[in-house]
């Protein structure tokens, strides 16, 4: 039988799991499309959830506003359960925004120095014929 004077234990085991209720919280907190995503993953069957939201706030931390939502919503469009191809689906949303296409002259194979390099020798590739 437990006493109920029973005092607090003196120290913490440090291999206890947390709980992941505040990342929880932050998440819902941004967005309704990431409060529909959270809620998706947690009836999700067989996901390790609270590393999950942890990975997800830290994520959250680490990328813009803009590339976390994009990357957010195309994972709740396709369903996505796994926190690799979440990440993939970042790195391929950030290619899209990393950088403006750049301005290229129209002019450029006009130039005397486009048409020459053109006329270049083709290099002799027969050693890869194996």
């Amino acid at each position: 039988m437990a006493c109920p004077e029973r005092k607090a234990p003196r120290y913490r085991p440090r291999n206890r799991k947390q709980s992941s209720q505040e990342e929880e919280k932050r998440l819902r907190a941004i967005d309704p499309l990431i409060n529909a995503y959270v809620d998706f993953i947690l009836g999700a069957p067989g996901l390790l959830r609270h590393q999950f939201l942890r990975r997800l706030w830290a994520w959250r931390q680490r990328w813009s506003t803009t590339l976390f939502l994009r990357a957010i919503e195309r994972a709740h469009r396709y369903q996505i359960t796994s926190l690799e191809t979440l990440e993939r689906i970042a790195l391929l949303q950030l290619d899209d925004t990393a950088l403006p296409d750049p301005l290229v002259d129209p002019e450029l194979e006009k130039r005397p120095a486009y048409q020459e390099g053109s006329l270049t020798d083709t290099p002799d590739l027969s050693r890869y014929d194996d």
